[in-house]
């Protein structure tokens, strides 16, 4: 069985642009299975 995936977002930096259908592109500060905080950009 697979390892499950953690997330956590530790600081919402903004948001770089939104579109009509309601999705937006966000800059985070993010932290996967615990490990060090990386920038994380994605819609």
């Amino acid at each position: 069985m697979a390892e499950e995936i953690k997330c956590t977002i530790t600081k919402k930096i903004g948001v770089l642009s939104k579109k009509d259908n309601g999705y937006s592109k966000q800059i985070n500060l993010v932290s996967w299975n615990e490990r060090e905080t990386k920038l994380d950009i994605r819609e």
